[in-house]
């Protein structure tokens, strides 16, 4: 691992973003602090790619672009601006998931970072699969049945949803209602 691979970052943002998404998610202020975790855990996730030079340069340009679309968000506001958000904050995800295996399968010993870093993983698995969820919702509103009148749904049902999937536990209480999603 190099010198600036900061495995409790990672998942010190990770763990953060996903415990205090379902709380702040509907507050008034909650807006507001889920910006700055979504900030920090971008810069985490930046931090934590055991990359080359290159491939770095090429992560700090997509991650400036996942926080402009995030911060502006606020102020523009469009199918297809949010689109592009959720793609490249997936992108980001996805290269920081890569770049964590190639360290843990590079690994000589198990060691605390590398099962940090294997945490990690697993909880940007589940990330990843929200942001595909949100993509999916955003192309068919209807692909997601979430039991509620009002249609407002909450990217922390997405998480829930990602991760109820991810550990097989499939509570029942989200449904799939389109044949592609079902897939």
């Amino acid at each position: 691992m190099n010198a600036r691979h900061n495995p409790y970052l990672l998942l010190g943002s990770l763990l953060l973003m996903i415990v205090f998404t379902p709380i702040f998610e509907s507050v008034a202020i909650g807006r507001n602090v889920m910006d700055v975790l979504f900030c920090v855990l971008t810069v985490a996730i930046v931090l934590a790619l055991d990359v080359r030079q290159s491939v770095r340069i090429s992560a700090v340009v997509l991650a400036v672009s996942v926080l402009i679309v995030r911060l502006t968000g606020v102020i523009v506001i469009g199918e297809n601006f949010f689109i592009s958000g959720y793609s490249l904050s997936l992108a980001l995800i996805i290269m920081a998931f890569f770049s964590l295996m190639k360290s843990i399968l590079a690994a000589k010993f198990v060691s605390l970072d590398v099962i940090v870093d294997a945490i990690s993983a697993y909880l940007l698995i589940g990330v990843a699969w929200s942001f595909i969820f949100l993509i999916i919702h955003t192309f068919v509103p209807t692909a997601f049945d979430f039991g509620e009148i009002d249609g407002y749904e909450l990217w922390s049902k997405y998480l829930y949803l990602s991760f109820m999937t991810l550990t097989t536990l499939g509570y029942g209480d989200i449904t799939s209602t389109n044949s592609i999603v079902q897939i």
